[in-house]
């Protein structure tokens, strides 16, 4: 189908597909033909309404996306909100967004005190719209059609502002080259506030005329696969290996199943095989809320074992600052590039801070991320999640962190019993005999407790690694500046002389970032000459 707005994709899947079912649940069944008059109903509570920013907060249901549609049909900006951020969390949201309407649902609805506006789904009566009327809106491309948050919490999360142009420009892309058709029965199961799930898999899914069935929690995900026919899903891989533990379940749907898509972080190749054993396609996937939010996609044709396939038709990516491995800072350039709200970048040229190379047939492969990167005093290069993956094999071991400790890899593993470490060692060693010497695990420390993750199940590793909770000496100044820089970079030690950009990894973005905060704490304002004259952290303070 051709739209070149978000209002538009809905408009002429309820037209095309009219009797095919869109939505299924429990107790009802919603078919395309009934999306415009719900998307319509929902509209009318905006009629007066226009240009502001509109929150939902909800746990997954067909109303989540039924609002969705709306608020953008009434000429607003959809802000999706984390079910998990608490009430100080979403204050701070609401204050620098100026929000002041939010759709929720009654179990969320408390969290809401702060808003002027709360319209509560259970409470809202469509029948109370029957004699009102839409007013009419041109919706433009160009317009602003989403904010979303990248990741962390209100204070270190970037908001990004996608338009309706970048949207439709990713969903073009990715019917080029994606085995998702009308005959799909789509699970949600994924938090429908992450770009993955309320960008990727909503908007590739009503595109085509597929289903759409919505859970919440990942211990359900084996009975809906079964209740509801399930042939398709979006996942990350904590929750594909959470239901590998259910192999006899999942060998019983295995040939309904066209395919698991993961994405959000990096998949194990062990995971991978365990799915193909039981017949199950698993497709893997690379993107950032930035690109609204695919980058490379796997496909039938393009398939290679650890990449995250291809880049998507009109998405251009490219390796700088490589180094003797081929290995780099990701580029991305394409239409469906968004921009950071209140900070000035270069898009849509986008450096990601992500790391990884291209091979010889245009696959795509993850190293990791820029600001993890271990660089020892000799110059090489350490990648933590490619050691974390090996030791996330061994069978004693539930998850690890690695880090650097004056000059010394050391792993952090979680474990059921802090008396398994000798066995752990022993375990590790063998491990380590796989590795080249500079990336061997030179220290092991254990626990019990899990590590704090964001709720993609992605380890938050510069909350994880433990701290000594010093700054370094020097005056008040200078220990400021080292820890928003510290702040900002994740980087444990930071010393006046590192470049921004060759020692901590920064990116444009990160420095663009630290200037912004360096000024709000002096009260400050650089000119551009001073902003260019910043290469190190002692440029900084002596700009100050």
């Amino acid at each position: 189908m051709e739209f070149n707005t978000i209002c538009e994709l809905v408009d002429k899947a309820s037209a095309t597909y009219g009797r095919k079912l869109l939505y299924k649940t429990d107790t009802s069944s919603i078919a395309y033909k009934e999306l415009i008059p719900m998307v319509d109903n929902y509209a009318i509570n905006l009629n007066d309404v226009k240009g502001e920013k509109i929150g939902i907060l909800s746990e997954n249901r067909f109303e989540w996306e039924i609002t969705f549609f709306a608020i953008l049909k009434s000429g607003n900006i959809v802000v999706p909100l984390d079910k998990n951020l608490t009430e100080d969390e979403i204050k701070e949201i609401v204050s620098s967004l100026n929000i002041k309407y939010v759709f929720t649902s009654n179990l969320y609805a408390k969290k809401l005190s702060c808003i002027e506006n709360v319209m509560v789904f259970e409470d809202l009566n469509v029948m109370d719209n029957l004699n009102k009327t839409l007013n009419p809106l041109e919706i433009k491309p160009e317009n602003e059609a989403v904010i979303a948050f990248t990741s962390g919490t209100t204070r270190t999360a970037k908001m990004v502002v996608l338009t309706h142009k970048n949207l439709c420009s990713n969903i073009h892309s990715v019917e080029q080259v994606y085995d998702l058709g009308t005959d799909d029965v789509c699970l949600s199961a994924m938090p429908l506030s992450h770009v993955l799930e309320g960008l990727f898999n909503m908007l590739n899914c009503i595109n085509v005329g597929a289903t759409r069935v919505h859970i919440n929690g990942v211990e359900n995900i084996i009975d809906a696969l079964d209740n509801y026919k399930i042939t398709y899903m979006g996942a990350v891989p904590a929750v594909l290996d959470y239901l590998l533990n259910y192999e006899e379940e999942l060998s019983h749907v295995a040939k309904r199943i066209n395919m698991f898509m993961c994405g959000g972080a990096k998949l194990s190749p062990d995971t991978v095989n365990g799915y193909a054993k039981l017949g199950i396609k698993v497709i893997q996937g690379y993107g950032l809320t930035e690109c609204s939010p695919v980058v490379s996609l796997e496909t039938d044709k393009h398939h290679r074992l650890g990449s995250v396939g291809k880049p998507l038709p009109g998405v251009t990516v490219e390796i700088e600052e490589k180094d003797e491995d081929g290995i780099g800072q990701i580029v991305i350039t394409s239409d469906s590039t968004g921009t950071y709200k209140d900070i000035v970048c270069s898009f849509p040229e986008l450096y990601t801070g992500d790391l990884g190379y291209i091979d010889e047939d245009g696959f795509l492969f993850i190293s990791g991320r820029k600001k993890d990167m271990i660089v020892l005093q000799n110059g090489k290069k350490v990648f933590p999640e490619e050691i974390e993956a090996m030791l996330n094999r061994i069978d004693l071991v539930k998850e690890s962190l690695v880090y650097e400790d004056s000059g010394k890899i050391v792993a952090l593993i979680v474990t059921d019993n802090i008396k398994n470490k000798a066995k752990i060692e022993e375990k590790v060693e063998r491990v380590n005999k796989l590795l080249s010497v500079y990336k061997r695990v030179q220290n092991i420390k254990v626990q019990k407790e899990e590590l704090p993750k964001t709720v993609l199940g992605k380890i938050k590793r510069n909350i994880a690694i433990p701290k000594d909770n010093k700054i370094e000496k020097g005056n008040n100044k200078e220990a400021i500046v080292i820890s928003i820089v510290k702040e900002q970079t994740k980087k444990e030690s930071v010393k006046l002389e590192d470049k921004l950009l060759e020692d901590l990894g920064a990116d444009s973005l990160d420095i663009a970032t630290i200037i912004c905060k360096v000024q709000k704490e002096f009260n400050i304002k650089f000119s551009r000459e001073q902003k260019a004259n910043i290469k190190t952290v002692k440029d900084i303070i002596k700009e100050i």
